[in-house]
C-alpha cells in the first residue's frame, strides 16, 4: 500500500524557490557592499597592450618578448646556455671522431 503525502511536491518546491530568493536578496545587500571593493579592481589590459601593441610592423626590432623588465637577462641567459649546450654537443662530436679522451679499462 501506498501513502499519499500530505504536502505535494510543487508546493515544497515553491516554498524553497520562494525562500531561496529572500534569503540571497537578504545576503546580498547585507554581506556584499564590504567585499565588492576587493573584487571591484582596474582593468589593466588595455595598459598591456598599449605596451605590447604600439606599432605592430616594427615586430623583427622591437620583439615582444623583449619588453617586460628582465627580459633581456632571461633572454641572455637562455641563449647562453644553449650555445654552451651547443658546443659542449660538437666537442663530444669531435673526440669521439678522432678518439681522443677515451676511457681507458
Amino acid at each position: 500500500f501506498k501513502k499519499s503525502p500530505s504536502i505535494s511536491t510543487t508546493t515544497v518546491m515553491i516554498s524553497v524557490t520562494r525562500s531561496a530568493i529572500l534569503a540571497q536578496s537578504r545576503i546580498s545587500k547585507r554581506c556584499m557592499s564590504g567585499i565588492r571593493d576587493i573584487f571591484e579592481t582596474k582593468n589593466k589590459i588595455s595598459d598591456v597592450r598599449n605596451k605590447f601593441y604600439t606599432n605592430p610592423v616594427a615586430g623583427a626590432e622591437n620583439p615582444t618578448y623583449l619588453k617586460e623588465s628582465g627580459d633581456q637577462v632571461v633572454f641572455g641567459v637562455a641563449l647562453g646556455g644553449g650555445i654552451f649546450g651547443f658546443l659542449c654537443i660538437l666537442n663530444g662530436l669531435f673526440n669521439m671522431s678522432l678518439g681522443i679522451n677515451k676511457v681507458k679499462k
